[in-house]
C-alpha cells in the first residue's frame, strides 16, 4: 500500500473498553455498513488483534458475497470510564491517586461515573499510568 492508497481511506474509530471482569473489547461503532466489527480478547492487545482478524474474515465474506469491503483505516480509542475502572481494580485508588495527584474522592468519582473527567484529568491520569508503565517495563529481577 502506497501513500495515496491511504488518502483514499476512510477512517473508522474503533472503541476500546474492558468490562468488569477483565475481558477487553475492540469495537465499531460506526453502522453505516451493512456488517459490523468487533474482536475480543484477556488483554487489549489481543482484543485489537482479533479485530484484524474480524475485518479479513468480513473482507473475504464481502468478496464471497459480490460486495466490495470499503477502504478503511482505524484509530483505536480508549473508553475512558471502563480503562479506569479496570486499572483502578488492579492497583487502587490510593495507587492511582499518587499516580495522578487528583485526589482519591474525584477518581471514585470518575470510577462510579459519578462526573466525567476533565480534558486537564483524563491527561493526568494517562501520563500517571504511561509513567508508571515505563516503571515497570525497567523492573529486572535478579
Amino acid at each position: 500500500m502506497n501513500f495515496s492508497d491511504t488518502m483514499n481511506m476512510k477512517k473508522e474509530k474503533v472503541i476500546v473498553e474492558v468490562s468488569q471482569d477483565g475481558l477487553f473489547t475492540a469495537y465499531m461503532p460506526n453502522d453505516e455498513y451493512n456488517f459490523g466489527l468487533a474482536g475480543y480478547g484477556d488483554s487489549e492487545q489481543e482484543a485489537i488483534d482479533d479485530f484484524y482478524i474480524t475485518v479479513e474474515e468480513m473482507k473475504e465474506l464481502e468478496k464471497e458475497n459480490g460486495r466490495v469491503f470499503p477502504d478503511l483505516s482505524f484509530e483505536f480509542e480508549y473508553d475512558k470510564e471502563s480503562l479506569l475502572k479496570y486499572y483502578s481494580s488492579l492497583i487502587g485508588v490510593n495507587t492511582l491517586h499518587k499516580m495522578t495527584g487528583i485526589p482519591k474522592s474525584r477518581l471514585n468519582q470518575y470510577i462510579l461515573d459519578e462526573t466525567k473527567p476533565t480534558k486537564k484529568s483524563l491527561q493526568k491520569i494517562q501520563d500517571g499510568i504511561r509513567k508508571f508503565a515505563e516503571s515497570l517495563n525497567r523492573v529486572a529481577l535478579m
